[in-house]
């Protein structure tokens, strides 16, 4: 029998761990992947997930017979796994502490990174109707906007009826479920 040889690493330069963390008493739940492990299941797509218990369980694709094509009624484009490709207007990642909370709470976040980004400039203004600059300035989604869960934490403000109108599994239901 082959004796597989052990490794060890230099962890040095690396930030020290919470054994809070480690142990889930801070975050009681997985941290999921980066990118979503999409297989084909005979015609359908899946993710596959691994919850914190060990249980795995795959996830249908909406709309996965979609990929590498465009949404019939909509226009938008589809990705070579069957996730939406939707026009946006802004873009930002949640902290890993927030990607388990509730829409309320993302939202809260994205809006105050929207109004930050729109006040510094990052963001044009042109980009947006006067009645959504001032929803943005008192801190809330832009009418006609809805923020869009895409892969692992990244938040994109989509238009809302073409969001709805293309069915599709977003990033929340892989990423932001416990």
């Amino acid at each position: 029998m082959e004796r597989l040889q052990e490794e060890s690493y230099d962890t040095s330069g690396l930030p020290e761990i919470d054994s809070d963390l480690i142990e889930g008493r801070i975050l009681p739940f997985v941290i999921p992947a980066v990118a979503a492990v999409v297989i084909r299941i005979g015609s359908r797509y899946v993710v596959k997930q691994t919850l914190k218990n060990g249980v795995k369980k795959n996830i249908t694709i909406k709309n996965g017979k979609l990929a590498g094509k465009s949404h019939p009624k909509t226009g938008v484009k589809f990705d070579a796994k069957g996730f939406p490709i939707f026009s946006k207007k802004a873009q930002m990642t949640l902290p890993n502490s927030l990607l388990k909370s509730s829409n309320t709470k993302q939202f809260k976040e994205a809006n105050a990174y929207l109004k930050k980004n729109i006040n510094n400039g990052k963001i044009s203004k042109s980009n947006f109707t006067s009645n959504q600059l001032k929803d943005i300035q008192n801190g809330f989604t832009p009418r006609s906007m809805t923020w869009h869960h895409q892969d692992r934490g990244k938040m994109q403000l989509v238009d809302t009826a073409i969001h709805k109108a293309t069915g599709h599994t977003g990033g929340k239901a892989i990423w932001g479920t416990k």
